[in-house]
């Protein structure tokens, strides 16, 4: 399950440099999984080549213009002003030619104290990781956001997951299951 969650959270932060309504925002893991999953992202983030997907090796392209790159900073320093902390990433050369912003990953002690964790949305290749104290707090923090278009879940335990749908479905449109 670990090694699946780190792929599909990496893939869905770079996929159209974040760009989609449906890319990860909020990663909320338990908080004796914090710091494993914290270093297995920036590990794995940190191989992410940001340049002109044509050129060979490349596997994250620009954002759609440079408005938007400073757009996705605006909203990281409203996360970083509202108490979250960088783990990579975080800062775009704004001077720099290309429309370009680094996978970022920020990290939220205290989710329940910072509603702008919930509410802004960097459209970039930005998400903010989380510490769930149990499962109930979990669902309250996936459900903090008032409404989503997308959710997932990693769990192999079925009564989890059918739990996991049944209240979390009111607040998002789509709960994918892995």
């Amino acid at each position: 399950e670990f090694a699946l969650f780190i792929r599909e959270v990496v893939r869905e932060m770079t996929t159209k440099a974040g760009q989609k309504c449906t890319a990860i925002r909020r990663i909320i893991v338990p908080q004796a999984l914090v710091n494993a999953v914290s270093d297995a992202l920036v590990a794995r983030l940190q191989k992410v080549v940001v340049g002109d997907p044509a050129q060979e090796g490349v596997k994250m392209g620009a954002l759609v213009n440079a408005e938007q790159r400073a757009d996705v900073q605006e909203k990281v320093n409203i996360l970083l002003a509202a108490g979250c902390e960088i783990r990579l990433g975080g800062q775009a050369d704004l001077s720099a030619a290309g429309a370009f912003f680094p996978p970022t990953l920020l990290y939220c002690p205290q989710p329940d104290e910072a509603p702008a964790v919930h509410a802004t949305e960097a459209f970039g290749p930005v998400a903010t990781l989380m510490p769930a104290q149990n499962q109930r707090h979990a669902l309250q923090l996936a459900c903090a956001g008032g409404g989503s278009l997308a959710g997932t879940l990693v769990t192999a335990d079925p009564q989890i997951a059918r739990q996991f749908i049944a209240d979390a479905a009111r607040t998002h449109g789509r709960i994918q299951i892995l």
